[in-house]
């Protein structure tokens, strides 16, 4: 009696906590030859094996509009759990290559499926966030943010560049994507939270999230935002194999206070980034349950 007990206590825990990973990806794998594969094995290992209720993934590298069906990230993960849904933004362009490098992704499934009541993605086309919204209990909403901010070195932006040049001759946008990239999430933020929305912004910021100084950490801070397992835990280990520095991490609203946090080993990654995880209470993301049955929402 005392086991099953102890069994009832513990699964009615785990109902009352939702897990959040957050990682880059480093170009989504495909199931074509060994070694895309073996990714795409350790994917969902990391996933579907930690049981998380929503994946937040950056850097994917795909053209999904020029990707056949059968090799798109939705269609290989569709299977992995109940009412899987894969929303991906990415640079939209005349480009025919199926690789376009950046993006972003967020995955939901069963009961973060059910509860997403709103799904978008980057107004500029850029590729750089997209984002779901979370509703419970008593109009209790959370928007999540998945982002990307690439370095001015890195081909991502280059392109991010090109794009918005000629863009400027239609438009008259004078901003480059770095000052795009700060003023359209801001603008979001904002928005989400005039509407009383608690907000989760996660990715691979590329900057150093162990300084408080940092750009990306003083623009949070302007925000309202803070980094949740810094908070918790202190300064975090470096996240990508070869670097010395925090660049992914996970901030938030006061509102949303973390359970526990972990920085998952390189070995048990799916890429050459650190991931990372976070438990939140239900109570604290929706409010409480609704009837877990898939929206009309896709």
């Amino acid at each position: 009696m005392m086991n099953r007990n102890n069994t009832r206590n513990k699964n009615n825990k785990q109902k009352n906590i939702w897990k959040i990973l957050v990682g880059n990806v480093n170009s989504f794998p495909h199931d074509q030859d060994g070694t895309n594969r073996y990714k795409l094995d350790k994917l969902k290992e990391v996933t579907v094996g930690r049981e998380a209720d929503i994946i937040l993934m950056s850097e994917h590298n795909k053209n999904i509009e020029v990707t056949p069906y059968w090799l798109r990230p939705a269609t290989l993960v569709k299977r992995w759990w109940k009412n899987t849904i894969l929303r991906a933004s990415y640079l939209v362009s005349e480009s025919k290559a199926r690789f376009e490098p950046g993006g972003t992704m967020i995955l939901t499934h069963t009961r973060s499926t059910a509860h997403t009541c709103q799904a978008e993605e980057d107004n500029q086309q850029l590729g750089r966030w997209n984002y779901i919204t979370l509703r419970g209990k008593r109009e209790k909403f959370t928007t999540i943010i998945s982002v990307y901010r690439p370095l001015k070195t890195q081909e991502t932006y280059a392109r991010q560049t090109a794009y918005t040049a000629k863009r400027r001759k239609t438009l008259d946008n004078e901003q480059s994507p770095e000052l795009l990239w700060y003023a359209d999430p801001s603008a979001l933020i904002k928005e989400k939270m005039a509407q009383g929305h608690d907000i989760i912004v996660a990715g691979d910021f590329n900057d150093d999230l162990n300084d408080s100084m940092s750009k990306t950490n003083k623009f949070m801070t302007s925000l309202k935002l803070r980094e949740v397992l810094n908070e918790k835990y202190g300064k975090g280990p470096p996240t990508h194999i070869r670097g010395t520095k925090k660049i992914d991490g996970i901030f938030a609203t006061k509102g949303i206070d973390i359970e526990t946090g972990k920085y998952i080993s390189f070995d048990k990654s799916p890429s050459d980034h650190r991931w990372i995880e976070i438990t939140v209470r239900e109570s604290r993301l929706i409010g409480g349950a609704q009837n877990d049955l898939c929206p009309p929402l896709l």
